[in-house]
């Protein structure tokens, strides 16, 4: 009884840890988004533009949907691919907190070195102020006679 459960615990983890292959469908749906998104990088700002090459990568997709023989199909998968590899934008948009993004590591931690303070300075002190009067602003304890 208790092999039985170590071998039924072995094939579970046999199958969470092997991938199985993808299909043609989820080939096809891969590739499918990255044409999209490789011409989103070429449009740029301009929608529009974008809007038309889509419509007619759709129906380059649409053309050959019905395509059965598995040579046909992967041959269909390299010329798209062989199309993403020649089309690709030269500088692709990331999002900001992507890498590589505009905001990537953008607060990152100190150096130690930097945050020790050897020039003991009192901040609260200068910066603080003495008082506030309505009629005269605000007073500080900075010299004023410059």
């Amino acid at each position: 009884m208790f092999l039985a459960g170590d071998k039924l615990r072995a094939a579970f983890f046999m199958t969470k840890t092997t991938k199985a292959p993808l299909t043609h469908k989820q080939l096809v749906t891969r590739q499918y988004k990255k044409v999209l998104v490789t011409l989103k990088d070429h449009a740029g700002i301009y929608r529009n533009q974008w809007y038309d090459s889509v419509g007619r990568a759709r129906d380059a997709f649409e053309e050959h949907r019905h395509i059965n023989d598995a040579r046909q199909q992967e041959y269909l998968l390299s010329v798209g691919d062989k199309w993403l590899d020649e089309n690709k934008h030269y500088a692709p948009y990331t999002l900001p907190y992507m890498e590589g993004g505009t905001k990537w590591q953008r607060n990152l931690e100190y150096p130690e070195h930097m945050k020790a303070d050897d020039r003991n300075i009192d901040f609260e002190a200068e910066m603080q102020m003495d008082h506030w009067d309505a009629m005269e602003g605000p007073q500080s304890n900075w010299r004023s006679d410059f």
